[in-house]
């Protein structure tokens, strides 16, 4: 596995996480702000198929690498509850994310943005890490 991280200040992530397994699949997406989950992370199954959407204050649901719904986990301000207890919570508090009956549903996170760059990027030739450039400048492909 390889990380990809922007920033890393007083020992806490900051910015854009990307994880990638050895073959260059995407294993883990998220963004950081001072060691802590800004919005959703993401983590994938190394055929690409969504392993784990999670929340710092929310759901954390895992899949199986059908798309099926493995496990869920609720959270609310950094303690486990039950799912009664996270839906009533949801309801009153419109900073988390709404509590969903079917958790499928928290698929929804994963934008149209994201899933065009996913697409993008799993469609692009692998390249030379680190990046080196051919004589006419283009990057050097990965054998």
């Amino acid at each position: 596995m390889t990380d990809y991280t922007r920033e890393i200040r007083n020992g806490h992530a900051d910015g854009l996480w990307l994880k990638c397994f050895s073959n260059g699949n995407i294993e883990y997406f998220g963004r950081f702000s001072k060691g802590d989950v800004v919005g959703a992370d993401f983590a994938f199954y190394e055929g690409g198929a969504i392993l784990r959407i999670g929340f710092a204050n929310g759901p954390i649901i895992d899949f199986d690498e059908k798309g099926e719904v493995s496990q869920k986990r609720w959270i609310v301000q950094g303690k486990n509850v039950s799912e009664t207890e996270y839906a009533l919570a949801a309801e009153h508090d419109s900073s988390m994310p709404p509590y969903y009956s079917d958790a499928t549903q928290y698929k929804r996170f994963l934008s149209k943005d994201f899933m065009v760059f996913w697409q993008k990027y799993h469609e692009m030739a692998p390249v030379k890490i680190p990046l080196e450039f051919d004589e006419s400048g283009n990057p050097v492909l990965a054998k």
